[in-house]
C-alpha cells in the first residue's frame, strides 16, 4: 500500500494526552487519520480494539496510516 505504514508506539509518560481515555476520546483516528491495530499490554495483546478501548501508561500501540500522520501523532504525544 502506497503512504502507509504500520509502526508501534510507546505511550510511557503518565501526563499523556491519551493516558486514560478511550481510542475514540483519544482523537487519534479523527484528528491523525491514524488506525490503532493492535495494543501490547505488558505480556498480553488485545487484538480487539474497541472505541471503548481504554489506553493505559505502558501500552504499545500498533498503528497503521500515513508515516506524515504518524510523525504528527508521535509528536503531539511527546509534547
Amino acid at each position: 500500500m502506497p503512504n502507509k505504514e504500520i509502526v508501534t508506539l510507546s505511550v510511557q509518560r503518565e501526563n499523556n494526552s491519551i493516558v486514560g481515555k478511550t481510542i475514540e476520546k483519544s482523537g487519534i483516528g479523527k484528528n491523525f487519520g491514524v488506525t490503532v491495530l493492535t495494543i501490547k499490554r505488558g505480556v498480553n495483546y488485545i487484538t480487539e480494539v474497541q472505541p471503548d478501548t481504554m489506553i493505559k501508561q505502558g501500552d504499545l500501540l500498533y498503528l497503521f496510516g500515513n508515516p506524515s500522520n504518524i510523525n504528527k501523532l508521535n509528536q503531539h504525544l511527546s509534547l
